[in-house]
């Protein structure tokens, strides 16, 4: 069994950038990361998911202890945020 292809949207997402500046462009490195992922498995996010996630991702980058709450309805897509961003910050 072979290792699965990578798509390209995600292998260009991947390519290695030096990286020198503010933690809002990496936010966008991140964000286009996480977007090129879910279109490889047909998830497409909305912009409230793609708030919630720059909140996490510009809470982390800066060190700071704040406490996140997604208050949305059921079925909106909270963990599918969650775990597209977890998955993405440890790449």
């Amino acid at each position: 069994m072979g290792t699965p292809a990578i798509p390209a949207a995600v292998e260009k997402a991947l390519t290695l950038r030096v990286f020198d500046g503010p933690t809002t462009a990496l936010k966008d490195i991140i964000i286009e990361f996480v977007e090129a992922w879910n279109a490889h498995e047909d998830i497409i996010l909305y912009d409230y998911q793609r708030k919630f996630m720059t909140a996490i991702i510009l809470t982390l980058l800066d060190h700071k202890a704040e406490t996140i709450t997604g208050l949305w309805s059921r079925q909106s897509g909270k963990s599918e945020s969650l775990g597209s961003l977890l998955g993405a910050m440890c790449v």
